[in-house]
């Protein structure tokens, strides 16, 4: 069974277009659809578009990312 640390080293190994495929692979409001490879690239983008503002929101304001890396930096 694959660790979360190697799950994300395979995300990361992965182009944006694969990493959007996925994405579309992975919404449930996808989830009986079967999509073509540009199609799926396609509703990934969407999907992240859809999503990167309140990601945005809940990892910069409400997480406080950046000034807990800065501050991490610093030490």
């Amino acid at each position: 069974m694959p660790s979360d640390r190697d799950e994300l080293k395979e995300l990361l190994e992965k182009d944006i277009d694969e990493l959007y495929v996925l994405l579309a692979q992975s919404d449930p409001a996808h989830a009986d659809t079967l999509f073509s490879a540009d199609e799926a690239r396609h509703e990934g983008r969407r999907t992240f578009q859809r999503l990167s503002g309140p990601l945005r929101q809940r990892i910069c304001i409400d997480w406080h990312y950046w000034a807990s890396r800065s501050a991490a930096r610093s030490r």
